[in-house]
């Protein structure tokens, strides 16, 4: 797997906002609103092309993509 994390600080305080995984299974990637808190958002690709949203647990294929 490899795993890309964008993070940010202000000095006192460390805020994941932005992370992107490949993994065998497909791409995976979630990021922080300024405003909002996701609650355990992300969007994943799999490798069959199909494409899936997860907020706070509950998945919902929300498209397909023959290309990828």
């Amino acid at each position: 797997m490899t795993e890309l994390e964008v993070i940010v600080t202000d000095g006192t305080e460390q805020r994941r906002v932005m992370w992107i995984s490949i993994t065998l299974n497909g791409i995976y990637y979630s990021y922080a609103l300024k405003t909002t808190d996701q609650g355990g958002f992300h969007t994943s690709y799999h490798k069959d092309g199909s494409v899936w949203r997860t907020r706070n647990g509950v998945k919902e294929k929300i498209a397909h993509a023959e290309y990828l």
